[in-house]
């Protein structure tokens, strides 16, 4: 766990430029175990998801085509956490499905930075495990970060 923890901190540094908080490393965290258990890098059952946070090839393209063909300074950290070298990067394009199906199977770095984009996009603040209500996750609403409201018993 610990070189996940590693990974989360190493794409928020490549990405934004600062150390992820707390709630952030425990969402990616919480998505990494959910979607793989940390281990499976391709959906099983062969689906296309992707990575340690099963993302599907067409997201990490729709990512690309509406938010980061937009926003260059993001997308050429991107490229070379996508691609890991500095001396080479293709011209401004968005990369294939093919490309980046492989990208966030084999490139954790790469599929951490698109998961992280990907929570950017849901335009609100992750839920804050010890500050829902009185500490249970399921008081947490949101359907993005895939909580749902419960009634009281």
């Amino acid at each position: 766990m610990n070189d996940i923890i590693a990974i989360i901190e190493a794409a928020h540094l490549k990405l934004l430029k600062r150390q992820p908080r707390d709630e952030e490393v425990m969402l990616l965290l919480g998505t990494a175990a959910a979607e793989s258990a940390f281990v499976h890098r391709f959906q099983l059952g062969g689906g296309p998801a992707r990575g340690l946070w099963q993302m599907e090839p067409k997201t990490a393209s729709d990512i690309f085509l509406n938010y980061l063909i937009y926003r260059k300074r993001y997308y050429w950290r991107v490229m070379r956490a996508l691609y890991k070298r500095r001396y080479w990067l293709p011209f401004f394009r968005v990369p294939t499905r093919s490309v980046l199906a492989g990208g966030m199977g084999y490139n954790d770095l790469f599929a951490c930075i698109m998961a992280r984009i990907h929570y950017v996009l849901a335009r609100q603040s992750p839920p804050h495990p010890f500050r829902a209500g009185e500490g249970r996750q399921e008081d947490c609403s949101g359907g993005h970060y895939g909580f749902r409201r419960t009634r009281p018993h």
